[in-house]
């Protein structure tokens, strides 16, 4: 008997372990580069963008290229399990010394404490990147975050997070929604001539994701780096739409927050937007340090980034959780 209540134990204990296990953040320490030094946490929890492969594809380039430590936190089930648009998220407390904060989000409803932390990152200037869906990252808010939410009308947050942090918020009827049929349309992104010169843009040509575009009404002070194209077929020759003109944003800049954000498709990551996405991680992080702009180092570049180790990116979709 005492050996079967042992195994028992043991049993227990291991099945505890492996649950901690897949419940722990995932971490990418970086070595060299102009990223050392630096923490960007990476927060993924969508439920259609795949933003489950999306950032971790992204935090392997910044720490084994450019020396950035990454961490990515994902949304899990009870049972430890990658599950897209989950509000579970653990690990939140890795924000309080991050240097910058990657989100890719749609509709979370976390708890306070959860919310606590990602309050306190951006009320000390923390800079953020929103990919997509981040704009109307959450819904149903009952505590005392629900400022918070993407459709909020208070006075002092108007249209919540995506709008105020982002600029710009899920609001169809003003303008800012789908701009052309996802599944049936794609999107060309082009830079703005003006801001070809841009840091950001510098090296960056015309882009294709097989997505529907999103329309925005950038907020006062944004500067507009590209727009969007939507495409009569999922194919990067496809023709314009002569119905759907050049749209912004697909890329702004909100200069008021010092903060870097990106309303646009990312999935799969072609190679010249995972370029784009780098050089714009590099630039957000600078801002929370002082001056110190090494990222200048990568602006200068014109270069084609491939992905580091593997990888087997999936078209979008109503994404089914992972289980590893």
């Amino acid at each position: 008997m005492k050996s079967i209540k042992s195994i028992h134990v043991i049993f227990v204990l291991l099945f505890q372990m492996t649950l901690g296990a897949l419940a722990a953040p995932l971490v990418y320490e970086g070595t060299e580069g102009v990223g050392k030094g630096k923490h960007i946490v990476f927060i993924a929890s969508d439920h259609e963008y795949r933003g489950e492969e999306t950032c971790p594809a992204i935090a392997r380039i910044l720490a084994k290229r450019y020396g950035f430590k990454c961490t990515v936190l994902f949304g899990l089930d009870n049972d430890g399990h990658i599950k897209p648009g989950s509000s579970n998220v653990p690990g939140i407390e890795a924000l309080d010394k991050a240097d910058m904060m990657f989100l890719f989000l749609r509709f979370l409803r976390p708890n306070d404490e959860w919310m606590k932390h990602f309050d306190a990152y951006l009320d000390r200037g923390g800079p953020v990147l929103g990919l997509r869906t981040t704009t109307h990252a959450f819904n149903g808010l009952k505590g005392g975050y629900k400022y918070y939410n993407f459709n909020s009308r208070s006075k002092d947050y108007d249209w919540g997070f995506g709008r105020q942090v982002l600029g710009e918020t899920w609001r169809p009827r003003e303008g800012a929604g789908h701009y052309g049929s996802n599944h049936r349309y794609s999107t060309r992104m082009f830079t703005v001539p003006e801001q070809k010169d841009h840091p950001v843009m510098r090296g960056v040509k015309d882009m294709h994701a097989m997505a529907g575009a999103y329309s925005a009404v950038p907020i006062e002070g944004s500067i507009i780096l590209g727009k969007n194209q939507v495409l009569d077929s999922m194919k990067p020759d496809g023709k314009p739409l002569p119905n759907k003109p050049p749209a912004p944003p697909f890329g702004c800049v909100n200069t008021s927050l010092r903060q870097e954000k990106k309303v646009g498709s990312s999935v799969p990551l072609r190679v010249l937007r995972r370029t784009l996405l780098v050089k714009e991680c590099a630039a957000v992080s600078s801002m929370a340090s002082s001056g110190v702009w090494g990222w200048r180092k990568i602006s200068r570049q014109a270069w084609t980034l491939p992905l580091w180790g593997l990888t087997n990116q999936q078209r979008l979709n109503l994404a089914e959780g992972l289980k590893k």
